[in-house]
């Protein structure tokens, strides 16, 4: 517990909110990419990918700091 006590106070203490709202502003993003305006227009598969990765990180890392 004294180690863990010591790893937390090097962590910002705002970490966790800035993560929290980038996670929002990509979920923002995924739903415009999911409104029916954008169907059917290509995007590009890596940069999807890549975003879903983003995505996946900062859940991990929500779930590191709870």
């Amino acid at each position: 517990m004294r180690a863990m006590k010591r790893v937390r106070d090097k962590v910002p203490t705002d970490l966790q909110l800035r993560l929290e709202t980038s996670r929002r502003n990509l979920l923002a993003l995924f739903r415009t990419l999911d409104h029916p305006s954008f169907q059917g227009v290509p995007f590009p598969q890596r940069e999807l990918k890549t975003l879903m990765t983003l995505d996946a990180d900062l859940a991990e890392a929500l779930v590191v700091l709870d």
